[in-house]
């Protein structure tokens, strides 16, 4: 229990989008993470500049200077509050979170994943809820509420590239992997499975993400389960003076393992970004059963930047 508790000291109950800060470990790069974004947009029909202040949000687990930046130019004492908190050790320190690694190995079972993802969802939903609260005028309630709801959903996104849940054989369970338009597949999100069978600790499978910091020898790290990682592709070295070599080895599970050839290793990485795409979607839907989440996220949803801020060049906010 000891390591559960640990875990709970260092999630704050309210989760602050000013605690986004980097991390040392990367994760689905910008790319695979907008796409995700932009499908969750088309799906809930956020404006193109809606969703795009939401890919702000989204990257700034991994870039947190600029949002940061960009905030601190704002004369709102209200805004300017919620940055200060960034400056907190504790919520500072619940941020590398985000990014579902497992630090030190503290998560040694589903079930600590399992309070992660609820941690995570109570707290997105009580900051989007909370920002009415907030004096400020209607378009810095709906920038933070973008930026919070893209923040939470870059955590999402990373399970699906950090852990080896999609190197599970879902087929030999009673929630199946799903055949999408044009031949490709993803396999169930974690609440899809998780709405089947409610006790993860009695699951057929113990997910795993990699360990960082990587100690020496292990297998689980890091560098070797990132799903977006480039040596899947390119042969390079792990380390300087070490032999060129792929991580397709590790990456030798699931519907689509990774071989050493090309055609196989994308496949597998796009596994994961269709997985990750359905989560995303699904995760939009699980903060909006709060009520009070849910009228904010409408209210941003239909923010046109165009419409309130003529003076804006409109090549920045035509659909890309």
């Amino acid at each position: 229990m000891g390591h559960l508790l640990l875990l709970r000291r260092k999630i704050p109950a309210v989760l602050a989008v000013t605690a986004l800060a980097v991390s040392p470990a990367g994760a689905f790069d910008s790319y695979w993470h907008a796409q995700c974004i932009q499908r969750v947009g088309e799906q809930f029909s956020f404006t193109p500049s809606a969703w795009k202040i939401m890919q702000l949000g989204n990257f700034s687990p991994d870039f947190f200077g600029p949002v940061s930046e960009i905030a601190s130019r704002s004369t709102m004492a209200s805004q300017m509050a919620v940055l200060d908190q960034a400056n907190d050790p504790q919520i500072r320190g619940a941020a590398l979170f985000l990014h579902f690694d497992n630090l030190n190995g503290d998560f040694r079972s589903n079930s600590d994943f399992d309070l992660l993802f609820a941690r995570l969802l109570l707290s997105t939903q009580k900051l989007i809820a909370g920002f009415k609260q907030l004096h400020a005028d209607d378009q810095t309630r709906n920038a933070l509420t973008l930026i919070t709801l893209g923040a939470s959903l870059h955590a999402v996104q990373d399970f699906y590239s950090h852990s080896d849940w999609i190197h599970k054989d879902f087929d030999k369970t009673d929630v199946r992997t799903v055949a999408l338009p044009h031949g490709e597949v993803r396999v169930p999100t974690w609440f899809e499975f998780r709405n089947t069978h409610n006790d993860p600790n009695r699951w057929p499978f113990q997910i795993q993400s990699g360990i960082y910091p990587p100690p020496p020898g292990a297998r689980n790290t890091h560098t070797h389960m990132n799903h977006d990682n480039s040596r899947l592709v390119y042969f390079e070295a792990e380390n300087p003076g070490q032999p060129l070599r792929s991580q397709a080895e590790y990456h030798d599970g699931g519907p689509l393992p990774a071989g050493g050839d090309d055609t196989s290793a994308l496949a597998h990485q796009q596994l994961a970004v269709n997985t990750a795409i359905a989560a995303s979607i699904e995760w939009v839907s699980l903060v909006e059963s709060s009520a009070d989440a849910k009228k904010a996220i409408e209210a941003a949803r239909r923010w046109d930047l165009g419409k309130s801020n003529p003076r804006l060049p409109n090549r920045l906010l035509k659909k890309s």
